[in-house]
């Protein structure tokens, strides 16, 4: 039997209830070809080489894609390095038709729950922070080299007792 945190539950039904197509959630190949569309959204002036170099670094050893697919179209992309069971967030983007309907945070969870996640983390900007606020995420600003940009920090706890006996009974 799999165990949740409430606030895991939480955001699976919301994110499950506000989206209207039925999405399958996948591991990607670099090769796939919308892939360079869909995470050159999550590139700062996304080049050709630079999409490229991106996608090149995901074949090596504990890099991983996640798709997210609606009617086996690639709509939304995670992509991240795993440790152990920590993971780094380097790139999450959702396609322009498909973004504010739950998707990048249902990414994120998959993610966590499909790799069982303890910590996760990421650097991120103005335009994404709060977004990564609202799943949860602890963000502290720093200043490098893009401007001012963010460290993103998600704990994962593990269960307590009552909240494994309350989620048994759902």
């Amino acid at each position: 039997m799999e165990y949740f945190s409430k606030h895991t539950i939480y955001i699976f039904l919301t994110t499950g209830l506000k989206m209207k197509k039925n999405i399958t959630f996948k591991q990607v190949n670099t090769n796939h070809p919308l892939l360079g569309s869909i995470i050159s959204g999550s590139i700062g002036f996304p080049t050709v080489k630079k999409v490229d170099r991106v996608l090149q670094s995901y074949t090596q050893p504990n890099q991983f894609l996640i798709g997210a697919f609606a009617s086996d179209n690639l709509i939304a992309i995670i992509g991240f390095e795993l440790t152990g069971k920590q993971a780094i967030i380097k790139n999450i983007s959702v396609s322009n038709d498909f973004k504010r309907q739950g998707i990048g945070n249902c990414l994120i969870q998959k993610t966590i729950k499909n790799y069982a996640l303890n910590c996760v983390s990421l650097k991120t900007d103005d335009e994404s922070v709060n977004f990564y606020k609202k799943v949860g995420f602890k963000c502290t600003p720093f200043d490098d080299k893009h401007g001012n940009r963010y460290y993103c920090h998600l704990e994962i706890p593990l269960p307590e007792a009552s909240s494994i006996q309350q989620i048994n009974m759902l």
